[in-house]
Order: C-alpha cells, then structure tokens, then sequence
C-alpha cells in the first residue's frame, strides 16, 4: 500500500488553518489528486503547542481536504492524535508494513528533520518520499528561526544517534 502522509501544523482557535497548515494540504491534495489509488493519513492532536482548538488538528484538514479540494472523504485512512514529528512517525509504526510506501508531507523548513525521523523510527529509508509545501507568508526572520530551529534539533538527534520514543533508540538505519 502507498500512503499520504500530512503532518500536523497551526491552527487558529477556531480551527482556521494556519499558512502552514494551508500549504501543507494544498500539496497533499495535490499529490491525492495525481495518485488516486493512495490512501491519506492525516495527523495532527489539540492541546499542543499549535493547536488550543476544541477539536484535534487532523478534523480542520479532513475538512478542508474534503470541502475544499474535493477529495473522496473515503480516502483517508486513518486520523492520528500527535503533537510533533517524533510521534507521527512513531503512532504511525504500528499500521505501516515494511512494504508499504510512504510520502510525507510536510513544510520545506522540516523536510531534513522529517526524512531523518521516519527513517529511523520506521527503520528504512527505501519507501519514503518526504515532500516540502513551500513556505508562504513567512518574514525572513521567521524563516531564518525556523531553519536554525530545524538545524539544532536535527543536529541534536544526529549526536543521540537516532530518535528517542518511550525510552527506545531507533538509530538510524
């Protein structure tokens, strides 16, 4: 089986999705759209840091993956109560087989970090495809933030030697 693969990002309180989030589902659309055969897995909890919503973040993009982009409600396989990138990946391991494809989709700020997690966690890098939404609405200085952010987390997992989850290494494949 291939699966899409959307990473949860901000939202409004009112579940209005951030430019992020947007971009984001604008690609999985899109790669939805020329792959109807894939399957979508959509993450993304409340109560984290980017989503005080009363509803997890996953909801807000089924809704507008749907409403908006026309994707068959059907198609999406599975919804994923997480907080950040360690736990997609991770919550996700028990539903993947070994054989299955992945494409992740993501922002362009996170691919690297992205990539690096689902290869250790899922402990393979053959079969994922970690796909970028350009970043939009976004200062210099955010961008600037963001990468340097992306850069020492990844920086810090490298010299852990792989992701930590529940008290378990997965070293890098």
């Amino acid at each position: 089986m291939h699966y899409i693969v959307q990473l949860g990002a901000p939202n409004a309180l009112d579940g209005m999705l951030s430019a992020i989030a947007r971009a984001r589902t604008q690609l999985t659309a899109s790669v939805a759209k020329e792959y109807p055969n894939r399957q979508i897995i959509l993450t993304g909890g409340w109560g984290a840091h980017f989503n005080q919503a009363t509803r997890p973040h996953w909801f807000y993009v089924r809704g507008c993956l749907t409403d908006e982009y026309g994707i068959d409600p059907v198609r999406i396989h599975r919804t994923i109560n997480t907080s950040n990138s360690v736990e997609d990946a991770a919550l996700l391991l028990p539903w993947i087989r070994p054989k299955d494809q992945l494409t992740v989709i993501t922002s362009d700020f996170h691919v690297e970090r992205a990539r690096f997690i689902f290869s250790c966690i899922m402990g393979r890098t053959q079969g994922i495809d970690v796909q970028g939404a350009k970043s939009v609405d976004m200062s210099e200085d955010e961008r600037k933030s963001r990468h340097d952010h992306e850069g020492k987390a990844l920086t810090g997992l490298r010299l852990q030697g792989g992701v930590l989850w529940d008290d378990v290494l997965f070293p890098m494949p």
